[in-house]
Protein backbone atom coordinates (compact mmCIF):
# COMPACT_ATOMS: atom_id res chain seq x y z
CA UNK A 1 0.00 0.00 0.00
CA UNK A 2 2.88 2.35 0.80
CA UNK A 3 4.27 1.88 -2.71
CA UNK A 4 0.94 2.81 -4.30
CA UNK A 5 0.73 5.98 -2.21
CA UNK A 6 4.32 6.93 -3.10
CA UNK A 7 3.50 6.55 -6.80
CA UNK A 8 0.28 8.51 -6.38
CA UNK A 9 1.98 11.37 -4.54
CA UNK A 10 4.61 11.53 -7.27
CA UNK A 11 1.90 11.77 -9.90
CA UNK A 12 0.07 14.48 -7.94
CA UNK A 13 3.26 16.56 -7.71
CA UNK A 14 3.95 16.30 -11.46
CA UNK A 15 2.95 19.75 -12.80
CA UNK A 16 2.99 18.45 -16.37
CA UNK A 17 -0.12 16.34 -15.80
CA UNK A 18 -3.69 17.56 -16.12
CA UNK A 19 -6.31 17.12 -13.42
CA UNK A 20 -8.02 14.46 -15.54
CA UNK A 21 -4.82 12.40 -15.76
CA UNK A 22 -4.30 12.60 -11.99
CA UNK A 23 -7.92 11.58 -11.38
CA UNK A 24 -7.59 8.52 -13.64
CA UNK A 25 -4.30 7.55 -11.97
CA UNK A 26 -5.94 7.77 -8.54
CA UNK A 27 -8.77 5.40 -9.58
CA UNK A 28 -6.38 2.94 -11.21
CA UNK A 29 -4.08 2.81 -8.20
CA UNK A 30 -6.59 2.82 -5.35
CA UNK A 31 -9.55 0.97 -6.86
CA UNK A 32 -8.31 -1.40 -9.55
CA UNK A 33 -4.66 -2.24 -8.77
CA UNK A 34 -4.15 -5.38 -6.69
CA UNK A 35 -1.66 -4.55 -3.95
CA UNK A 36 -0.17 -8.05 -3.91
CA UNK A 37 -0.13 -9.13 -7.58
CA UNK A 38 0.15 -5.59 -9.06
CA UNK A 39 -2.51 -6.58 -11.60
CA UNK A 40 -4.51 -3.61 -12.89
CA UNK A 41 -6.64 -4.40 -15.93
CA UNK A 42 -9.95 -2.46 -16.11
CA UNK A 43 -11.45 -1.47 -19.46
CA UNK A 44 -11.61 2.17 -20.47
CA UNK A 45 -15.40 2.11 -20.17
CA UNK A 46 -15.14 0.84 -16.59
CA UNK A 47 -12.65 3.61 -15.69
CA UNK A 48 -14.88 6.22 -17.36
CA UNK A 49 -17.85 5.22 -15.17
CA UNK A 50 -15.74 5.58 -12.04
CA UNK A 51 -14.35 9.05 -12.85
CA UNK A 52 -17.55 10.41 -14.41
CA UNK A 53 -15.94 11.15 -17.77
CA UNK A 54 -16.33 9.94 -21.33
CA UNK A 55 -14.16 7.06 -22.53
CA UNK A 56 -12.34 9.40 -24.95
CA UNK A 57 -11.28 11.59 -22.02
CA UNK A 58 -9.99 8.53 -20.12
CA UNK A 59 -7.95 7.44 -23.15
CA UNK A 60 -6.42 10.94 -23.41
CA UNK A 61 -5.58 10.86 -19.68
CA UNK A 62 -3.89 7.45 -20.02
CA UNK A 63 -1.90 8.75 -22.98
CA UNK A 64 -0.71 11.64 -20.79
CA UNK A 65 0.39 9.32 -18.00
CA UNK A 66 2.14 7.12 -20.55
CA UNK A 67 3.92 10.08 -22.20
CA UNK A 68 5.18 11.32 -18.84
CA UNK A 69 6.53 7.84 -17.99
CA UNK A 70 4.22 7.01 -15.07
CA UNK A 71 2.20 4.24 -16.75
CA UNK A 72 2.97 1.33 -19.05
CA UNK A 73 0.03 -0.04 -20.99
CA UNK A 74 -0.64 -3.25 -22.96
CA UNK A 75 -3.86 -4.55 -24.44
CA UNK A 76 -5.10 -8.02 -23.46
CA UNK A 77 -6.40 -8.64 -27.01
CA UNK A 78 -9.41 -10.60 -25.86
CA UNK A 79 -11.11 -11.92 -22.77
CA UNK A 80 -13.79 -10.16 -20.78
CA UNK A 81 -14.89 -6.73 -22.04
CA UNK A 82 -14.50 -5.52 -18.46
CA UNK A 83 -10.77 -6.36 -18.45
CA UNK A 84 -9.23 -5.39 -21.78
CA UNK A 85 -6.05 -3.60 -20.64
CA UNK A 86 -3.07 -4.16 -18.40
CA UNK A 87 -1.60 -1.12 -16.64
CA UNK A 88 1.77 -1.00 -14.94
CA UNK A 89 3.09 1.87 -12.81
CA UNK A 90 6.61 3.22 -12.25
CA UNK A 91 7.66 4.53 -8.79
CA UNK A 92 9.37 7.37 -10.67
CA UNK A 93 8.51 8.57 -14.17
CA UNK A 94 10.55 6.81 -16.84
CA UNK A 95 12.80 9.32 -18.63
CA UNK A 96 12.47 8.62 -22.32
CA UNK A 97 15.55 9.10 -24.49
CA UNK A 98 15.87 8.89 -28.25
CA UNK A 99 15.08 6.65 -29.93
CA UNK A 100 11.70 6.50 -28.19
CA UNK A 101 10.14 3.06 -28.25
CA UNK A 102 6.43 2.26 -28.06
CA UNK A 103 5.24 5.74 -27.15
CA UNK A 104 2.23 5.49 -29.47
CA UNK A 105 -0.87 6.45 -27.45
CA UNK A 106 -3.72 4.04 -26.99
CA UNK A 107 -7.29 4.27 -28.22
CA UNK A 108 -10.25 2.10 -27.36
CA UNK A 109 -12.49 0.49 -29.95
CA UNK A 110 -16.03 1.84 -29.84
CA UNK A 111 -17.50 -1.68 -30.26
CA UNK A 112 -15.43 -4.02 -28.10
CA UNK A 113 -13.56 -1.79 -25.68
CA UNK A 114 -10.28 -3.33 -26.88
CA UNK A 115 -7.41 -0.93 -27.24
CA UNK A 116 -6.01 0.24 -30.59
CA UNK A 117 -3.06 2.38 -31.68
CA UNK A 118 -3.33 6.03 -32.76
CA UNK A 119 -0.93 8.86 -33.61
CA UNK A 120 0.81 10.56 -30.64
CA UNK A 121 -0.79 13.67 -29.14
CA UNK A 122 0.75 16.87 -30.41
CA UNK A 123 1.04 18.82 -27.16
CA UNK A 124 0.91 18.20 -23.43
CA UNK A 125 -2.08 19.00 -21.30
CA UNK A 126 -0.49 22.18 -19.91
CA UNK A 127 0.59 23.63 -23.24
CA UNK A 128 -1.79 26.51 -24.11
CA UNK A 129 -3.38 26.61 -27.54
CA UNK A 130 -2.62 29.72 -29.59
CA UNK A 131 -5.90 29.41 -31.46
CA UNK A 132 -8.91 31.28 -30.03
CA UNK A 133 -11.71 29.03 -28.89
CA UNK A 134 -14.81 28.70 -31.04
CA UNK A 135 -16.88 30.31 -28.26
CA UNK A 136 -14.51 33.29 -28.14
CA UNK A 137 -14.76 33.78 -31.91
CA UNK A 138 -18.56 33.61 -31.71
CA UNK A 139 -18.64 36.21 -28.93
CA UNK A 140 -16.41 38.56 -30.93
CA UNK A 141 -18.62 38.19 -34.01
CA UNK A 142 -21.71 38.85 -31.86
CA UNK A 143 -20.24 42.14 -30.61
CA UNK A 144 -19.35 43.35 -34.12
CA UNK A 145 -22.03 45.34 -35.97
CA UNK A 146 -22.71 46.88 -39.37
CA UNK A 147 -22.03 50.60 -39.63
CA UNK A 148 -25.02 52.54 -38.23
CA UNK A 149 -27.28 54.37 -40.69
CA UNK A 150 -26.76 57.61 -38.77
CA UNK A 151 -23.02 57.13 -38.27
CA UNK A 152 -21.02 60.27 -37.55
CA UNK A 153 -17.71 61.00 -35.91
CA UNK A 154 -17.64 61.85 -32.23
CA UNK A 155 -16.30 65.30 -31.31
CA UNK A 156 -12.81 64.11 -30.46
CA UNK A 157 -12.44 62.10 -33.67
CA UNK A 158 -13.97 64.92 -35.74
CA UNK A 159 -11.49 67.49 -34.46
CA UNK A 160 -8.63 65.05 -35.05
CA UNK A 161 -9.91 64.40 -38.60
CA UNK A 162 -10.02 68.13 -39.34
CA UNK A 163 -6.38 68.39 -38.40
CA UNK A 164 -5.57 65.42 -40.65
CA UNK A 165 -7.61 66.36 -43.72
CA UNK A 166 -7.67 70.14 -43.44
CA UNK A 167 -11.34 71.00 -44.01
CA UNK A 168 -14.91 70.09 -43.21
CA UNK A 169 -15.53 69.09 -46.84
CA UNK A 170 -12.57 66.71 -46.82
CA UNK A 171 -13.75 65.08 -43.60
CA UNK A 172 -17.30 64.73 -44.91
CA UNK A 173 -16.05 63.18 -48.13
CA UNK A 174 -13.89 60.69 -46.26
CA UNK A 175 -16.69 59.64 -43.90
CA UNK A 176 -19.13 59.38 -46.83
CA UNK A 177 -16.79 56.99 -48.63
CA UNK A 178 -16.23 54.96 -45.45
CA UNK A 179 -19.98 54.52 -44.94
CA UNK A 180 -20.63 53.53 -48.58
CA UNK A 181 -17.67 51.16 -48.71
CA UNK A 182 -18.61 49.47 -45.41
CA UNK A 183 -22.24 49.03 -46.43
CA UNK A 184 -21.29 47.69 -49.85
CA UNK A 185 -18.90 45.12 -48.34
CA UNK A 186 -21.09 44.27 -45.36
CA UNK A 187 -18.18 45.11 -43.07
CA UNK A 188 -18.55 44.38 -39.35
CA UNK A 189 -16.71 46.21 -36.59
CA UNK A 190 -16.76 46.36 -32.81
CA UNK A 191 -15.54 49.99 -32.80
CA UNK A 192 -16.59 52.15 -35.74
CA UNK A 193 -14.92 55.29 -34.38
CA UNK A 194 -11.57 53.47 -34.34
CA UNK A 195 -12.22 52.09 -37.82
CA UNK A 196 -13.03 55.60 -39.04
CA UNK A 197 -9.75 56.91 -37.58
CA UNK A 198 -7.81 54.24 -39.47
CA UNK A 199 -9.72 55.08 -42.66
CA UNK A 200 -9.12 58.84 -42.31
CA UNK A 201 -5.47 58.26 -41.46
CA UNK A 202 -5.05 56.40 -44.77
CA UNK A 203 -6.91 59.17 -46.59
CA UNK A 204 -4.52 61.74 -45.13
CA UNK A 205 -1.60 59.76 -46.58
CA UNK A 206 -3.21 59.06 -49.96
CA UNK A 207 -4.73 62.51 -50.52
CA UNK A 208 -3.13 65.90 -49.84
CA UNK A 209 -5.13 67.61 -47.06
CA UNK A 210 -7.39 70.52 -47.96
CA UNK A 211 -6.22 73.90 -46.73
CA UNK A 212 -8.25 77.08 -46.46
CA UNK A 213 -7.85 79.35 -49.45
CA UNK A 214 -5.73 82.26 -48.35
CA UNK A 215 -6.72 85.42 -50.18
CA UNK A 216 -5.64 89.05 -50.08
CA UNK A 217 -7.80 91.43 -48.12
CA UNK A 218 -10.44 93.02 -50.27
CA UNK A 219 -10.62 90.15 -52.75
CA UNK A 220 -14.18 89.45 -53.90
CA UNK A 221 -13.61 85.67 -54.22
CA UNK A 222 -13.65 84.81 -50.48
CA UNK A 223 -16.97 83.04 -49.95
CA UNK A 224 -15.60 79.50 -50.33
CA UNK A 225 -12.82 80.10 -47.81
CA UNK A 226 -15.19 81.84 -45.39
CA UNK A 227 -17.80 79.08 -45.83
CA UNK A 228 -15.30 76.33 -44.85
CA UNK A 229 -14.07 78.31 -41.85
CA UNK A 230 -17.55 79.14 -40.57
CA UNK A 231 -18.81 75.59 -41.10
CA UNK A 232 -15.89 74.24 -39.04
CA UNK A 233 -16.55 76.88 -36.39
CA UNK A 234 -20.24 75.91 -36.11
CA UNK A 235 -19.49 72.19 -35.88
CA UNK A 236 -16.47 72.22 -33.61
CA UNK A 237 -16.13 75.69 -32.06
CA UNK A 238 -12.62 75.93 -33.55
CA UNK A 239 -11.60 79.06 -35.44
CA UNK A 240 -9.06 79.18 -38.26
CA UNK A 241 -5.42 79.48 -37.33
CA UNK A 242 -4.99 82.03 -40.16
CA UNK A 243 -6.16 84.86 -37.93
CA UNK A 244 -3.81 87.27 -39.69
CA UNK A 245 -5.83 86.80 -42.90
CA UNK A 246 -9.37 86.27 -41.58
CA UNK A 247 -9.36 88.08 -38.27
CA UNK A 248 -10.93 86.98 -34.98
CA UNK A 249 -13.86 84.57 -34.57
CA UNK A 250 -17.55 85.66 -34.67
CA UNK A 251 -17.66 86.18 -30.90
CA UNK A 252 -15.48 89.25 -31.40
CA UNK A 253 -16.90 92.61 -32.59
CA UNK A 254 -13.89 92.75 -34.92
CA UNK A 255 -14.96 89.61 -36.83
CA UNK A 256 -14.61 90.19 -40.57
CA UNK A 257 -16.73 87.25 -41.79
CA UNK A 258 -19.33 88.23 -44.43
CA UNK A 259 -22.69 88.94 -42.80
CA UNK A 260 -24.69 86.82 -45.26
CA UNK A 261 -22.56 83.78 -44.38
CA UNK A 262 -22.92 84.41 -40.66
CA UNK A 263 -26.68 84.39 -41.24
CA UNK A 264 -26.47 81.29 -43.45
CA UNK A 265 -24.72 79.31 -40.74
CA UNK A 266 -27.03 80.55 -38.00
CA UNK A 267 -24.32 82.45 -36.17
CA UNK A 268 -26.35 85.66 -36.23
CA UNK A 269 -30.01 86.29 -36.98
CA UNK A 270 -31.03 88.02 -40.16
CA UNK A 271 -32.75 90.82 -38.22
CA UNK A 272 -29.65 91.48 -36.12
CA UNK A 273 -28.21 94.95 -36.37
Amino acid sequence: MAEQHDILWGIMEDARLSAAAKCVATVLLLKFRNQDTKVCNPSFSTIAKCVGRKRRSVIDAVNELKEMGWVQWTGTLGGSTENTNQFGFSPQPVQQTAPVQDTTPVQCSADTGAAERTAPVQYTAHEPSIKPSKNQEERERARATLIPDDFKLDDQTYNWALGKLGSVDAVDRSVFRLVNHSRDKGTLSQNWQAKARNWIDRDAVDRPPDRPVIVDKGSADTDKAWNDILLTYVRTGNWTRHVDQFGPDPSSPACRAPRHLLIKHGIIREDAA
